[in-house]
């Protein structure tokens, strides 16, 4: 995460409430195209729609960069984070059979999301 924070093709938002991290969202720019990392919010501020915010900031911030299209996966058990990137434009394209294994009884696919950006 440190060499992350570091890298120049990386680029980190956040939201802070009452000085504390509230959410965050990181994403990867290559060749013109943007990998949504990781997006997170501290339980307590959930539903507050920070990251929402994020999501806006982000794509705003990388289409003034030229970024043409945002990536993601996500876990195809994690209906809420599904619904979120519908909601920002973001379509299924694809899937990862059993990609998310850390911490779970059985594995769960990654669904693939991206967006197209306009120039």
């Amino acid at each position: 995460m440190r060499d992350l924070l570091k890298d120049p093709n990386v680029l980190t938002l956040g939201i802070l409430c009452d000085g504390q991290l509230a959410a965050f969202v990181m994403g990867q720019t290559v060749a013109g195209e943007t990998d949504i990392l990781t997006i997170a919010t501290d339980p307590h501020q959930r539903r507050k729609g920070l990251a929402g915010r994020l999501i806006s900031a982000l794509v705003k911030r990388v289409g003034e960069r030229g970024v043409t299209r945002i990536m993601l996966d996500v876990a195809e058990d994690n209906l809420p984070a599904r619904e979120l990137y519908r909601a920002h434009g973001f379509a299924e394209d694809g899937r990862r059979p059993r990609y998310y294994r850390a911490a779970r009884n059985v594995p769960v696919d990654a669904i693939l999301m991206s967006r197209s950006l306009s120039l």
